[in-house]
């Protein structure tokens, strides 16, 4: 008898039978023409957990990289190479399963979060200048920074707060630039050469935050040679990173649930 996989015995059944089977159907040919021993009080269970793994559209956490099988209907496996027509459900059954209520779910969450994204741009920009400085030393501190101090603009050639940031055993004296615009006025390239002047040979890298949006020609200018790097942050990443450090921002869990009554019968011999 040729050596085979489960799988490799499965799809040998699926290929002769050219029709959908069901696991008690495919383990019945499996044994009866010899393809496969299992050494198991639960061969069904185990053939079930293994053509599910290799199985199109299925969603478990230990998936197999490749895909022969396709579920067919309520309980029937076929060959993804097969053509198989399934009976139009009755038009008056409601069926669950044409229901994509995940997919809604995730166009409101995104429409939602540009929203809040919205909300934090505005509430930036209605801040004091001094009020906003200090926000973004408060950044510095939430992104990893020590040390940070607020300067002032009239007497420190522009520098807005200054801290250390630690990378591997050394740190990195960091000064940052804030500024406070509408969207309509963006940062141009004068301005970050003039804030690299004022930190060159005093500073190792710069971080230039914005409500606002850089010029092509700013964000050309944010990396040169033999210069200090200033790292350029817009309005939109602004709020993604407090976002994503919760920065004044509560995140709210909302559990979504998925059912599979193959994972509920296979998944205990896993």
């Amino acid at each position: 008898m040729e050596k085979r996989t489960i799988v490799q015995a499965a799809v040998a059944v699926l290929e002769k039978a050219a029709q959908p089977l069901t696991i008690s159907e495919i383990h019945g040919e499996i044994v009866r023409n010899n393809l496969y021993t299992f050494n198991t009080p639960t061969p069904e269970q185990v053939l079930r957990v293994q053509v599910v793994r290799h199985c199109e559209g299925a969603t478990w956490s230990n998936m197999a990289k490749k895909r022969f099988f396709q579920k067919v209907g309520d309980s029937r496996y076929a060959l993804l190479s097969d053509k198989v027509e399934e009976k139009s459900p009755d038009p008056e059954i409601i069926q669950p399963e044409s229901f994509s209520y995940i997919e809604e779910i995730k166009k409101l969450q995104e429409l939602h979060l540009c929203q809040v994204k919205g909300h934090i741009l505005d509430d930036l920009k209605r801040l004091s200048p001094y009020n906003f400085e200090r926000f973004s030393a408060q950044l510095l501190s939430q992104y990893g920074f020590q040390d940070v101090s607020v300067t002032s603009v009239s007497n420190d050639g522009g520098i807005d707060a200054h801290g250390k940031l630690k990378v591997g055993l050394s740190y990195m004296n960091v000064a940052a630039q804030c500024k406070r615009y509408t969207r309509r006025n963006k940062v141009s390239r004068p301005e970050i050469d003039q804030f690299r002047g004022a930190i060159q040979g005093r500073y190792e890298q710069g971080i230039f935050f914005t409500t606002s949006e850089f010029t092509d020609g700013a964000q050309n200018a944010s990396f040169q040679t033999g210069a200090v790097p200033i790292i350029l942050i817009d309005g939109p990443q602004l709020a993604q990173i407090m976002i994503d450090h919760q920065i004044g921002v509560q995140r709210q869990e909302v559990p979504i649930f998925s059912y599979d009554m193959e994972m509920a019968i296979s998944s205990m011999y896993d």
